[in-house]
């Protein structure tokens, strides 16, 4: 057999980033392979071989992966009920639910909240912070943290190939796509709009090879022009998804990237152990308003 041109594996690549998004999109609610095949007008079995061949596993498995573990990181981190956390992630009753976390994890929904370390934690730190200088402090420690509203956002995204090395790969393209996210918001000019990036998953329960971290750009719901403008001009060369508004702690540090990052995890470990905030959502983020200067940002209740 021949080799794949490249102007066909990104194009396939292209194709498993979108059902991807469709499947983040639509976590709390039925999605089948056929749905996502049909959402990129393509054939069932086509849709089946590429994403399962490019992504390592078969799209209905990473569809129950991807639910069960944002419902763990919902079940360390937020302050849901065991059935809110369910509903949230696609499953239609908590004993549906229950019986499918404890057979993924080994563990009851009860128990997993009791769990004092989840069982990628250390690796995904380890692997994380040999992005950085051993000298270098990456917990979050006495920063001074604000309470803030923000609006509901519509974030436009690419996904950075992972390569086995998710982090490794966002650092080495850090110059490129924050400088591709700069220039789009200095065409929309709103200074409420920001240049942001984060991750798909749940940090620290996904495996870290399995991380799809995102670059992109945060816009205000209510900014119509601005969304008329980006959709038209970059048509389907972006994923997006709706960030909901609502109570935030960030906070602004000065260090480099990997750190903030890591800080950023440091950050939501507090609110863990401190016990005063919980978790609204999986949608914390980096914001980087210039080389040196990030801003952490988790969702609160």
């Amino acid at each position: 057999m021949g080799t794949i041109k490249p102007s066909t594996q990104q194009q396939h690549w292209n194709m498993v980033y979108k059902a991807i998004n469709f499947a983040d999109n639509h976590l709390s609610e039925p999605i089948t392979l056929k749905d996502a095949a049909a959402n990129l007008y393509m054939s069932y079995s086509h849709f089946y071989h590429v994403f399962e061949k490019l992504a390592g596993e078969p799209y209905g498995h990473y569809i129950k992966r991807h639910r069960l573990e944002m419902a763990a990181g919902l079940l360390r981190y937020a302050g849901y009920s065991i059935g809110e956390v369910g509903e949230r992630c696609g499953y239609a009753t908590k004993a549906s639910f229950s019986k499918a976390f404890a057979s993924y994890f080994s563990n009851s929904a009860t128990d997993f909240r009791r769990l004092r370390e989840l069982q990628n934690e250390k690796r995904t730190l380890h692997l994380t912070a040999s992005k950085i200088a051993p000298s270098t402090q990456p917990f979050f420690e006495n920063q001074i943290v604000q309470e803030v509203t923000l609006p509901s956002f519509i974030l436009y995204y690419d996904l950075v190939p992972r390569e086995n090395d998710p982090i490794g790969q966002l650092v080495q393209g850090v110059p490129q796509y924050d400088h591709k996210f700069h220039e789009i918001l200095e065409k929309i000019q709103l200074p409420n709009a920001r240049v942001i990036t984060g991750t798909l998953d749940a940090i620290p329960v996904t495996n870290y090879e399995q991380l799809y971290m995102y670059f992109g750009l945060l816009v205000p719901v209510q900014e119509l022009a601005a969304h008329q403008y980006i959709r038209s001009t970059y048509q389907d060369q972006l994923l997006s998804k709706e960030l909901a508004g609502g109570r935030y702690l960030q906070v602004t540090v000065q260090t480099n990237f990997v750190v903030a990052g890591m800080q950023l995890y440091g950050l939501i470990e507090r609110i863990h152990t401190e016990g005063y905030y919980k978790l609204s959502s999986n949608n914390f983020f980096l914001g980087i308003i210039q080389p040196g200067t990030y801003e952490l940002n988790v969702p609160v209740i």
